[in-house]
């Protein structure tokens, strides 16, 4: 059975204590797209090596940055010193459960400016998040595709056109669509930690259609901190 737990973020003027996980109607039509092939790899994307190449081809704005959480605030710099031995924990009793043979999981922190999904993306497969703006084109593109296709994507909460012309512009955080869309193209199985704002945090999973998500699939793992940011989980050899 296809898991598929999906994310909303708050548009952009909505408070953030709005953010939550959800699930949302799923419209079924018969059209489907295939993942990126390698010879449709970007020019502009400085790959760090021929791994990321590999993985790839395998699967500033007008944001008010006062809506994301100010973390110098001493409390909420607490509450996540206070959770950060619970997600080490976690990550350890995933790393176990997967059977990954890396020495441990650890948290590569992204900038927190409305583009941390894909900057995640952009760090995944090219050792560095700063082409995030390629990353977003390149997913919204592909979205807008799978849309024209009839594919069975999650909907947008407005008009898909309103929404593609919106994720379109820097700054603009990544929803449910964008997640199984980025899914879909690079073939990868998304794995989310999330939880916080007074919720345990628990592991849900996004995966392209009809595929099992306990098959071989790349995979990208991500912490969704406090719900409403998106940090790299990598591999530590």
């Amino acid at each position: 059975m296809r898991i598929c737990n999906r994310f909303s973020n708050s548009r952009r003027n909505q408070p953030t204590a709005s953010c939550s996980m959800h699930r949302k109607p799923v419209k079924t039509n018969a059209g489907q797209r295939k993942s990126l092939s390698d010879s449709e790899l970007p020019e502009d994307v400085e790959f760090y090596d021929e791994l990321f190449r590999r993985d790839f081809a395998l699967g500033q704005g007008s944001r008010n940055m006062a809506e994301e959480p100010d973390m110098s605030s001493l409390s909420l710099r607490a509450a996540e010193q206070s959770m950060e031995f619970p997600l080490i924990e976690l990550l350890e009793i995933y790393r176990r459960q997967h059977g990954l043979e890396c020495q441990s999981l650890k948290i590569r922190p992204q900038e927190r400016d409305g583009n941390c999904f894909f900057r995640c993306l952009s760090d995944h497969f090219t050792g560095r998040p700063d082409n995030h703006l390629v990353f977003r084109k390149l997913v919204v593109e592909y979205l807008k595709s799978l849309y024209i296709d009839r594919h069975p994507v999650p909907l947008p909460e407005i008009s898909v056109e309103e929404h593609v012309e919106y994720m379109l512009q820097p700054n603009t955080w990544a929803t449910e669509c964008e997640i199984y869309a980025a899914a879909h193209m690079f073939n990868l199985r998304i794995d989310i930690l999330t939880g916080g704002r007074g919720s345990p945090y628990m592991w849900a999973t996004t995966v392209p259609i009809d595929a099992d998500p306990s098959s071989v699939l790349k995979c990208l793992r991500l912490l969704h901190r406090d719900r409403v940011h998106f940090d790299l989980i990598q591999e530590e050899w």
